[in-house]
């Protein structure tokens, strides 16, 4: 087999690895490399917050019903649209200025 094809091969199997929308934004936007690693702290910090709220309303109790799974998504998205709220205040005067 030809270079060309393996490294054609190769490119298609990190494409397929990373899915397609992150493949176009890194071929259309290119960004640092910092750019990545904050949006994925980012939401490494929104997934802890959100096992951490799973853990205080269910700890390790069977969910039963319905309700439960609702009164937590209930629960996530009070929580979440305060900690995007003040993360978007807190960031917005630092990106303008």
């Amino acid at each position: 087999m030809p270079a060309a094809e393996k490294a054609a091969g190769k490119r298609w199997e990190v494409v397929l690895f990373v899915g397609s929308l992150l493949t176009r934004e890194a071929v259309t936007a290119p960004r640092r490399l910092r750019h990545y690693l904050l949006r994925c702290g980012y939401q490494t910090v929104l997934f802890v917050l959100i096992w951490t709220a799973w853990q205080e309303l269910v700890g390790g109790q069977r969910v039963t019903n319905v309700g439960d799974v609702a009164r937590f998504g209930f629960l996530l998205f009070q929580i979440l649209a305060l900690v995007q709220l003040a993360t978007v205040l807190f960031l917005a005067p630092l990106a303008v200025a």
